[in-house]
């Protein structure tokens, strides 16, 4: 039986807000998650959810860190991630 994205977003995302890290945080990474393994990346997908997880529960990410910016040279821009998980801060830099 194969799961449909918007279940494998809620299995993903809801497992990552468990293990501590916050709405926006979790949804990001979760998206992206599921992403690579509509286009054939497992190995960059949903595989990496226990990983994530393991790391929020140990502390080695921080579940309530948001990005920030650091310096802005117009073309170019430095954003702390302030040890979160990826994702969250790609989406914010997009925006």
């Amino acid at each position: 039986m194969r799961l449909q994205a918007q279940e494998l977003f809620r299995l993903a995302s809801g497992a990552l807000e468990r293990a501590g890290a916050h709405g926006a945080m979790a949804q990001a990474a979760a998206r992206h998650l599921v992403a690579a393994e509509e286009q054939g990346l497992p190995t960059h997908g949903l595989s990496r959810v226990p990983f994530y997880c393991a790391m929020l529960r140990k502390g080695r990410a921080d579940g309530a860190a948001h990005p920030a910016l650091k310096s802005d040279f117009g073309a170019v821009c430095l954003i702390d991630n302030a040890d979160g998980l990826p994702y969250a801060s790609c989406a914010w830099a997009l925006e």
